[in-house]
């Protein structure tokens, strides 16, 4: 449907997507570059409330319809200060997660406008806003609020090429914060610290993490990401803030330490009544298995072509989690293979990007193909 890899073309949007600054909840410049882009060749599209960007081709009901996702944000700062080119792989903060898949999506975009009236199922492309770190998939949760019922399927391209999900891993991330009247060290001493505080109620945290491993429960994690605060070395510290998160496959785990944080911050807080502890959810993504796998498993099969989908399904948290926790058929999968995401060495496989173009007409083909059936089978 989409033809040969069209190697130029990816090579010149992939870089002018990866250098434009895009950070989560700042996306505004890559998504005008790109909106630009589609409007020269002819595609129109339009921008909802959370900055998402779509493409909607072809027509019929909704509940027919295949929308493909890719997410516009990268990490940190957002874009890369410079692409490397070693002749194997490309290197930089973005080029792989997730700019890649974005870049395929669009240039499959425009190919596939001038075929858009007579697409037997109509595809919808969300260049999706907010799904790294705390941008706590702003763009999705956007989508799926603006649609009463699911789709036919949802697809995040996202990743590396191969592993696919079906799951998408929940968490908890909150913000920790600890406030005293501080004063010296010495003439002090003995007055509450913040930082001692801090330290006390992530011990706490830690613990409620060994009881759900001691009950032998789902793959559950927790981390500390960020502590800051003090003053200096002979001053009581007047105040510290840490952001950590829990992780796990399972919703029920999740409402258990979330009830179990609360009580936590509750006591620690009647054990320091000249402190004031807050402790704030910054951040939230539903665990979530998909439905009609059937409706997936062929669409998985054909991306990964001759991976095969063996061994190959790995719980991920992505934008399929929201999708899964409203019933929307779902599956995340990767179109290259990358390495080191997240990283200022970050690194797509040349030899990939043609592999997964072919695996994402593939996949549109088999939708096209498919027979047409109703989402309340």
């Amino acid at each position: 449907m989409i033809g040969p890899y069209p190697a130029r073309d990816f090579l010149e949007l992939h870089r002018s997507l990866v250098l434009t600054p895009g950070p989560s909840n700042g996306e505004e410049p890559r998504r005008q570059v790109l909106a630009d882009f589609l409007a020269e060749h002819g595609v129109p599209s339009r921008t909802d409330a959370a900055g998402n960007l779509i493409v909607a081709l072809g027509s019929g009901p909704w509940t027919e319809t295949a929308v493909l996702d890719a997410h516009l944000d990268v990490v940190e700062r957002g874009a890369a200060t410079e692409i490397r080119h070693d002749g194997e792989c490309l290197h930089g903060l973005g080029v792989g997660d997730n700019q890649a898949a974005v870049t395929m999506l669009a240039l499959a975009a425009i190919l596939l406008a001038p075929q858009a009236e007579s697409l037997a199922r109509p595809l919808v492309f969300l260049f999706s806003t907010g799904e790294e770190g705390l941008g706590n998939l702003r763009g999705v949760r956007q989508f799926v609020a603006d649609h009463a019922e699911a789709p036919y399927v949802f697809l995040a391209f996202d990743g590396t090429r191969e592993s696919y999900s079906f799951t998408g891993v929940g968490s908890l991330r909150y913000q920790l914060t600890v406030e005293t009247p501080g004063g010296h060290s010495w003439a002090r001493f003995g007055a509450p610290n913040a930082i001692e505080i801090a330290l006390d109620v992530l011990a706490a945290v830690r613990d409620a993490w060994l009881e759900t491993r001691r009950a032998g429960a789902e793959r559950t994690t927790y981390n500390f990401g960020t502590i800051a605060g003090g003053q200096g070395i002979n001053s009581i510290a007047r105040e510290t803030e840490a952001i950590f998160e829990f992780r796990s496959v399972s919703a029920r785990i999740l409402a258990h330490l979330a009830e179990t944080m609360q009580h936590l911050r509750q006591y620690h807080q009647q054990r320091q009544p000249e402190a004031r502890i807050g402790l704030n959810l910054v951040g939230e993504r539903p665990a979530g298995e998909a439905l009609h796998r059937e409706r997936l498993i062929p669409l998985v099969e054909a991306a990964l072509g001759e991976l095969g989908t063996a061994e190959q399904e790995v719980p991920m948290s992505t934008n399929i989690n929201v999708p899964l926790a409203y019933g929307w058929p779902a599956v995340c999968m990767g179109l290259c293979t990358c390495a080191n995401s997240h990283r200022e060495d970050e690194q797509v496989r040349l030899d990939s990007l043609p592999l997964g173009w072919h695996g994402l007409d593939r996949v549109l083909e088999r939708l096209q193909g498919n027979q047409l059936e109703a989402i309340h089978d």
